[in-house]
């Protein structure tokens, strides 16, 4: 009998070799979660997963979250990114059913209303474009980071420091806000409080008096988020941007095969 492994197409050291504080490939999910390769904690995933097997293979070893499963990847505030200087990188695939539709679709926020002395960020899809919004105290700034296309991959990178938050679509940067603020300060009574999501937010519009449930689910995929202590500089998104996912499919090959066992 011959035992065999799943076939590994992406190299995980082109990000892990950068020292991210935390990196989800949020692919070859265990369970409930998606292993944090540094060790730092693991993303639990919630609603009802299901995976693209439209290719030869038949299996693709990557996650469709849905709008209608109300599925995204969650980080327990606990994980405490309390951080002036930072960067978050991940790749993202829309899908083209909602693409280019003017449904909000979030896909990462840190948000969280009571969190007053730290800057929310979120990343949302609208009417074909991505927006990276930035509120710090009850002042609103966004920036149009570029088009996309539907069931296209595309890199999205955020980085904060000294001079401002810059968001990046595909490589290409934008400057947003030049306060120098982080995710949270460490000596306030509630820095940091909101968890980390991929995929949805804590209701967006919650000041009109809509609650804070969960909402604005993405549909598409996520996957390949990492978080660092520092700002990457333009170089190193370019060479993450360049980097394209590609599913991994259960293959057959001379480098699945790990022992024969009779």
């Amino acid at each position: 009998r011959l035992e065999w492994s799943q076939t590994q197409e992406s190299d995980p050291n082109l990000i892990l070799d950068m020292h991210p504080l935390a990196y989800w490939p949020m692919h070859g999910l265990d369970g409930n979660k998606s292993l944090d390769l540094r060790a730092v904690r693991d993303a639990d995933h919630v609603g009802t997963l299901t995976y693209n097997t439209s290719d030869a293979t038949g299996n693709y070893d990557m996650p469709q979250l849905s709008t209608v499963d109300k599925t995204y990847f969650s980080v327990n505030h606990e994980t405490c990114f309390e951080t002036d200087y930072g960067s978050v990188s991940f790749w993202m695939q829309p899908s083209s059913t909602y693409a280019s539709s003017a449904l909000t679709q979030v896909a990462f926020a840190k948000y969280d209303w009571a969190d007053y002395n730290a800057v929310l960020p979120v990343v949302l899809c609208m009417n074909g474009s991505v927006f990276l919004v930035l509120e710090y105290q009850g002042r609103v700034d966004y920036a149009n980071l570029g088009s996309i296309s539907g069931d296209t991959w595309h890199h999205i990178a955020i980085t904060w420091g000294d001079d401002g938050w810059r968001g990046y679509l595909d490589g290409s940067g934008t400057k947003v806000v030049t306060t120098p603020r982080g995710l949270g300060r460490a000596w306030t009574p509630i820095a940091n409080t909101a968890d980390i999501m991929f995929g949805a937010s804590v209701d967006l519009y919650r000041r009109m008096g809509a609650g804070r449930d969960l909402d604005n689910h993405f549909n598409g995929k996520i996957c390949e988020a990492a978080f660092f202590a520092y700002r990457l500089s333009n170089a190193q998104i370019n060479d993450l941007a360049s980097a394209t996912p590609t599913p991994r499919p259960l293959i057959l090959d001379h480098d699945s095969f790990s022992r024969v066992v009779d």
